[in-house]
Order: structure tokens, then sequence, then C-alpha cells
């Protein structure tokens, strides 16, 4: 018998906290990566990194529909976490002026 729109509703509810609550600890991670490169003087933009990520996480993917989508994603998520890491090393730079 096939879910209900409220069934498929209510697991999309679920995983939304799940992803809500990664989200949160990949931030925590994010300001400490910010804070290292400030303290090392490294660069906020890894293009390597960025394509290793990209091709890591995109083989592993169990549906191969999905990598277009997943792709954008998790640019996204990159480019929020450069956002992230640059805001915070703006504002260590202000506090030491």
């Amino acid at each position: 018998m096939a879910k209900s729109i409220e069934e498929i509703r209510a697991r999309i509810d679920q995983v939304d906290a799940e992803m809500r609550a990664l989200f949160e600890e990949r931030l925590d991670l994010v300001y400490q990566v910010a804070e290292y490169k400030f303290t090392n003087h490294g660069e906020i933009f890894d293009p390597k990194r960025e394509a290793e990520v990209v091709k890591k996480h995109t083989e592993k993917l169990e549906n191969a529909d999905y990598k277009k989508y997943y792709t954008e994603f998790i640019h996204a998520v990159m480019d929020q976490s450069k956002r992230v890491q640059q805001a915070y090393i703006d504002e260590q730079d202000t506090k030491m002026v």
C-alpha cells in the first residue's frame, strides 16, 4: 500500500530535523576551521580541496540520478562555509585593530 502524503511529510520532517542537527555540527566545525585558518594565515578558498570533496561524495551516492542535485547542494554548503569563515576572520581582524 502506498504511503499517504502525511506519512511522507512526517518522514521529511524527521529528515529535516536530522539535517538541522548535522548543520549545526558542521557549522561548529567550520568555525574551528576558520579559527585555524586565521591563526595560521590559511586561505579560505581551496579549489583543490573543494573538487576532492565533491568528487569523493558524489561517487558515493547510491542513486546516480541525484549526482547533479547533490553537486549543487554540496557547492552551496561549501559556499556558505566560506562566507562563515570570512565573517569569522573579518571579526577577528576588527578586534585586532
